[in-house]
């Protein structure tokens, strides 16, 4: 109810307001980024954002951000922003209307929507608080954004396109249509982290062995993510048969209960970090090691940021949307008709598959162990 009314307002506001300018980028002084998507969302926005703070080195550059997915952390002690706003989605009305004026009154030129985020409260501070010029993704192939309205600098995405492409389409909308566009993903690593890590592999007796990363896990609401329990294990076990070869378990705090019961699996020594390291301290070590196998996930395309060759599990992800870019990643589907089910409107029909998640639990320890194999050889 509450959505539908603040729906109808803005769409009565702009009828009368709503005004496309003529863009002119000497004038983009101030720019917020609103950063509410996932970490590995987030990080596929990292090369947009550094293109941006080349085109207007000048401008000061704001993010504003929720820190419930950590996707800050990415670019947390870089120069790639000068100023971080905190503002919860699901904050009270007292504290909504607060920030709508602290934006009005910071008087920014321009501010950058991420097409996964279409939170009214996110819609209100953008309608409401931005004088000028306010930029987003509108309705696309594959996706419905019913407050298109809204975006005087409005970019349509086009069919099966990656999500690197997607941001960068933003930088031809502002009128520069460069043809060479460093398209790598960023994650920032402190020298305090980089420490960490080297102490870590010294204690770990790690140095000069074949390191692989084990990352099984993913956020409760995209269970349909992991690929099986027991197959991790047994891949585990397969890997330690290789001479000088160690095994590094990944997970966050919310996965630990996962990783664990794999854990447990596994025969020989291996090394459990669930749950014990930071986003960044996590980002550190996988710098250090030969190549990690996971699951699509946010620690994959920090893992992709971080010059670390990849060897991803997919199943009903959209793979041409979030699929690692590089000669060195490597991706492991199964190709059926049915899939890739997730898009950017796939929830519903990737949560209730008819056929019990076939593409990716057909998907074999002994093939991935392959791939592995291959991988370690060319490294």
């Amino acid at each position: 109810m509450v959505e539908k009314c603040v729906y109808i307002f803005l769409r009565f506001l702009f009828i009368i307001k709503r005004r496309i300018y003529c863009i002119r980028n000497d004038k983009f002084q101030k720019i917020i980024i609103f950063a509410y998507t996932g970490l590995g969302n987030f990080i596929l926005y990292t090369p947009f954002i550094k293109e941006l703070r080349k085109i207007f080195p000048k401008s000061i550059v704001t993010i504003i951000y929720d820190n419930k997915t950590k996707c800050i952390e990415s670019i947390k002690g870089s120069n790639l922003f000068d100023e971080l706003i905190f503002f919860k989605r699901n904050s009270s009305i007292i504290k909504i209307l607060k920030m709508i004026i602290k934006l009005y009154i910071n008087n920014y030129d321009l501010s950058i929507n991420e097409f996964h985020n279409k939170s009214t409260t996110l819609m209100l501070l953008t309608a409401l608080s931005m004088r000028k010029y306010r930029m987003g993704h509108i309705t696309s192939p594959d996706w419905y954004n019913k407050w298109d309205f809204i975006y005087n600098i409005p970019v349509e995405m086009k069919r099966n396109q990656h999500e690197i492409d997607r941001y960068l389409m933003f930088i031809a909308k502002l009128g520069f249509n460069k043809q060479v566009i460093n398209k790598s993903t960023f994650f920032f690593i402190s020298k305090e982290d980089k420490n960490f890590a080297e102490d870590f592999i010294i204690k770990n007796e790690l140095e000069g062995k074949k390191i692989i990363g084990i990352q099984a896990g993913s956020s409760s609401p995209t269970f349909w993510k992991r690929w099986g329990e027991e197959k991790y294990a047994k891949l585990s076990n397969l890997i330690l048969q290789i001479p000088d070869t160690e095994i590094i378990l990944f997970g966050s705090s919310s996965e630990v209960y996962i990783i664990n019961r794999i854990s447990k699996m596994i025969t020989k020594k291996h090394i459990n970090l669930a749950g014990m390291t930071s986003i960044k301290q996590s980002a550190a070590i996988i710098n250090k090691i030969n190549i990690l196998v996971c699951n699509d996930s946010g620690l994959m395309h920090v893992a992709v940021a971080v010059g670390t060759p990849v060897i991803a599990i997919y199943g009903p992800t959209d793979y041409t949307r979030t699929a690692p870019l590089g000669k060195k990643h490597i991706i492991i589907r199964k190709e059926y008709n049915c899939g890739p089910c997730f898009k950017l409107h796939g929830q519903s029909e990737v949560r209730n598959c008819k056929f019990n998640y076939k593409c990716l639990n057909d998907i074999t320890e002994e093939e991935v162990f392959k791939v592995i194999q291959k991988k370690l050889i060319t490294l």
